[in-house]
């Protein structure tokens, strides 16, 4: 789970005294207990690990077969629209510097893909942090409901000085919204400005 210098800690927790790596938790109520911190997007569906289980390399081939096999028989497939949650924390680092501690990861269909997003402030109304790739480190993105998520700010490009500008957009029907976004907005405390939108303006 490496994407350039952007490094993903899992903080090894329990959550409901079930896994320390975190839980899947499906629209139907059932939960599925993630046994190592890997996840795998296989077109709609997304592959987790039901046993403990390290990534291994074959040398040459040899074994290869094996190694494929064990990989499917500790994993299982589920589909990603059945999905509600997945509880898991950690940290988004660049170097050695934290840049974020998220709640969650949500996978968003995209232009006919999955895409995954690291969930910062969690509510109907949500803030979402994307590792990209090129010339930025990180985008942050609003989302409501189910709606497509709307991008704030992406690092390293000309969107990033525009974050207040976009946010007064998306927020303007929210006057506690507007009224923190004039005087108190950063990029560090866009997390309270979701939840005083979630707080005040969500139906």
């Amino acid at each position: 789970m490496i994407k350039n210098t952007i490094v993903l800690f899992l903080i090894f927790l329990s959550f409901n005294a079930y896994s320390q790596y975190g839980v899947i938790e499906m629209k139907n109520g059932e939960q599925f207990v993630m046994e190592s911190p890997d996840l795998n997007i296989e077109k709609d569906q997304l592959r987790y690990f039901k046993e403990k289980w390290k990534r291994k390399t074959s040398v040459m081939g040899i074994g290869a077969k094996k190694l494929k096999q064990e990989y499917l028989d500790k994993s299982r497939l589920i589909n990603i629209d059945e999905i509600k949650k997945i509880h898991v924390q950690g940290e988004l680092l660049v170097g050695s510097k934290s840049i974020l501690k998220f709640i969650g990861i949500r996978y968003i269909k995209i232009k006919r893909n999955y895409q995954e997003f690291y969930v910062i402030e969690d509510g109907e109304c949500k803030l979402l942090v994307k590792p990209e790739s090129g010339n930025a480190w990180y985008s942050y993105y609003v989302q409501t409901g189910n709606e497509e998520p709307f991008q704030l700010h992406r690092a390293g490009t000309g969107l990033g000085a525009k974050f207040r500008k976009r946010s007064k957009k998306y927020f303007a029907d929210c006057e506690p919204a507007m009224e923190y976004i004039h005087n108190d907005l950063k990029r560090s405390t866009l997390p309270n400005l979701i939840a005083i939108y979630n707080e005040n303006c969500v139906n």
